[in-house]
């Protein structure tokens, strides 16, 4: 834990610190998604995505975390537009699929009626 105080605590999220610390003690990768308030040129709101890895030395314990920030706006925009996608065709087939039921009720009612 003290390798993780160093960084300023206070401006971290309480699940990033847990991931971070689960990485430490487990000597292993981690990657974290979060919101940021400043992200584009303007400041404007984004995503973020950070990556890292805990390297040890050589008595085993942790040296030093290795990582990348990545700006993952864009993607998450377009995972955001699929998914809205995804609901608009899925009401789509619903509506389409029942009204085929609908017109094979009607058909079909009508096909026995004319049996009569």
């Amino acid at each position: 834990m003290a390798m993780i105080k160093e960084v300023h605590i206070y401006k971290i999220s309480p699940s990033l610190l847990a991931e971070i610390e689960r990485a430490v003690q487990e000597f292993s990768s981690f990657s974290y998604e979060f919101r940021s308030l400043s992200v584009g040129p303007d400041r404007s709101a984004g995503f973020i995505e950070m990556r890292g890895e805990i390297i040890p030395d050589t008595t085993g314990k942790p040296a030093r975390m290795i990582g990348v920030i990545h700006d993952i706006t864009d993607r998450k925009q377009t995972e955001m537009e699929l998914r809205q996608y995804q609901t608009k065709l899925e009401g789509l087939v619903e509506r389409r699929t029942t009204e085929l039921r609908e017109s094979e009720k009607k058909f079909r009612s009508m096909f026995e009626n004319s049996l009569d």
